[in-house]
C-alpha cells in the first residue's frame, strides 16, 4: 500500500523541510544520529505524533543549526519554546522553583514539578 500524507504527522514534513532546507541528506543526518538512515527516515515518512522526541531533536540540533536553521525553529518540532540568550542568562541561576523572584505569582503544583524537571533534565534547552 502506497503511503500518502495522512501517513505522518505535520512534524515530519516540517522536519524533512528544515532537512532540505539546511541542504543536508538523509544520510548526513543519520550519520549524525550514528543510527542507520532508515531509522531516520521513519522520523520523516511514518511518524505520527505531533512533536518529536526532545532527545531527539537535542541530537540534530547542532547539525541543523549549523547550517543556518535557528534554534528556535528546531525547538518548534519537539513542541518546545525558545528563549532569549537575556532571558537564559536572567534564568541561569534558577535550579528549582524555590529560586524564582518571590514576585513570580504562584503557580499550580504541577507546573513547579514541570518546570523542576525541565530545568533538571534539559539543561541545554534552558
Amino acid at each position: 500500500m502506497k503511503r500518502t500524507n495522512k501517513d505522518k504527522s505535520d512534524v515530519s514534513e516540517k522536519l524533512r523541510l528544515l532537512r532540505i532546507k539546511a541542504g543536508l541528506s538523509m544520510r548526513e543526518v543519520a550519520e549524525a544520529l550514528k543510527r542507520p538512515v532508515t531509522t531516520y527516515s521513519n522520523y520523516e515518512n511514518v511518524y505520527k505524533k505531533g512533536f518529536l522526541p526532545v532527545e531527539f531533536v537535542q541530537k540534530i540540533l547542532p547539525l541543523f543549526t549549523s547550517k543556518g536553521i535557528s534554534k528556535s525553529q528546531m525547538l518548534a518540532l519537539a513542541g518546545v519554546n525558545d528563549i532569549s540568550e537575556t532571558q537564559e542568562k536572567n534564568l541561569s541561576h534558577i535550579k528549582s522553583a524555590e529560586d524564582l523572584p518571590k514576585d513570580v505569582p504562584i503557580l499550580a503544583t504541577e507546573q513547579i514539578e514541570d518546570a523542576d524537571f525541565i530545568l533538571n533534565n534539559n539543561q541545554n534547552l534552558i
